[in-house]
């Protein structure tokens, strides 16, 4: 019986991910071990905030604008604005491939607005 392949691929940060083939030539998946869960709101309109202080991620998370908000949710890096964020009205869910809850960040054009979020 063949061993499984381990290669390396290069992400967009040009840092190397492993990942591994088994004999059949399928891709191995680590899956996640933990699911995370939270509501993040934002006090003042204008003010971004972080979803998390810090949550490392093995899938990423699924960000969802609460249903009672009167107005948009932005979601994006530590520099997000309501002219840079992605866009989310009430109940609009996005997803994003990250690794660190840390990093995600949201903005709120009306106080007191914000998103659910799951992640794995």
């Amino acid at each position: 019986m063949p061993l499984p392949t381990v290669a390396l691929a290069q992400s967009p940060a040009n840092t190397h991910v492993p990942f591994a083939v088994d004999a059949n030539g399928k891709l191995r998946v680590s899956l996640p071990a933990a699911v995370y869960s939270g509501q993040k709101t934002v006090t003042t309109a204008g003010t971004r905030v972080p979803l998390a202080t810090s949550q490392t991620l093995t899938s990423g998370v699924y960000i969802k604008a609460l249903a009672g908000n009167t107005g948009d949710i932005f979601v994006g890096p530590a520099t997000v604005t309501a002219a840079t964020g992605f866009v989310l009205a009430a109940d609009d869910l996005v997803f994003l491939e990250i690794a660190d809850l840390a990093t995600v960040y949201i903005d709120a054009a009306e106080d007191g607005e914000g998103v659910s979020y799951l992640a794995s």
